[in-house]
């Protein structure tokens, strides 16, 4: 099976979601490939927090939905490992409903005009005479395999980059430096005794629990809390 089309995008998750957007707002024929289900689109484990600088960009292209923003914040905290030793470090953000946000971004994708195929899995790049012509994928749902053609094709598949490091002898199809990559677990937690200044994300540098990284503390409320790690 083959379909044509524009630009074809690898990834549904922020930037494959934008990108997706702004081209179908643009009158171009997009199709946008998601592995996850569509109840799984915009899981993400990450701190969810997002810099007033990019929330302006953003702007200029799309409003913004207000539902996905829990928490404005006022700038972040480094905690030293004895946490005796605290950095305040000013910068306006929030903290997202990550889920909500990756929803909402491809919804708006969708309703530009561009084609979601959720639950299909973006395999190699499809070459003919040495040129990048689409992407092969498979539907998970029944194992079909599947072919899009395009003139345009946007590898947004993340750290994985499926598409990329398949072009063998391409400058960029190196994959990432094991030093570069980096592995992370999160929990939204409710706390019954409500932290103080809810308004800053805490960052804790400590080898012990996070060697080679960090642990964090992204507040939702002064209760609602994603702590999590990174190593």
């Amino acid at each position: 099976m083959s379909e044509r089309f524009d630009v074809v995008v690898a990834g549904a998750g922020t930037a494959g979601a934008y990108v997706s957007y702004l081209l179908a707002k643009a009158g171009f024929k997009v199709a946008l490939l998601e592995s996850k289900s569509g109840n799984e689109i915009g899981v993400k484990t990450c701190g969810d927090g997002l810099g007033l600088h990019h929330v302006e960009r953003l702007s200029r292209h799309l409003t913004p939905n207000p539902k996905v923003f829990q928490n404005k914040i006022e700038g972040v905290e480094l905690i030293s490992p004895d946490e005796r030793t605290r950095l305040t470090i000013k910068g306006e953000g929030y903290v997202l409903d990550r889920f909500a946000w990756g929803k909402w971004l491809v919804e708006e994708a969708v309703n530009a005009g561009a084609t979601l195929y959720e639950g299909h899995t973006a395999t190699a790049p499809l070459l003919e005479n040495g040129a990048v012509v689409g992407v092969k994928a498979v539907e998970r749902r029944t194992g079909t395999a599947k072919e899009f053609r395009a003139n345009v094709v946007i590898d947004s598949s993340g750290s994985a980059a499926v598409l990329r490091t398949k072009l063998i002898g391409w400058p960029i199809s190196e994959p990432l430096h094991p030093e570069d990559v980096s592995h992370a677990y999160r929990e939204i937690v409710y706390v019954e005794e409500p932290i103080e200044n809810p308004q800053y994300i805490k960052i804790y540098l400590d080898m012990l629990v996070a060697p080679g990284g960090y642990w964090w503390v992204f507040p939702r409320s002064s209760s609602l809390l994603n702590v999590g790690l990174g190593i």
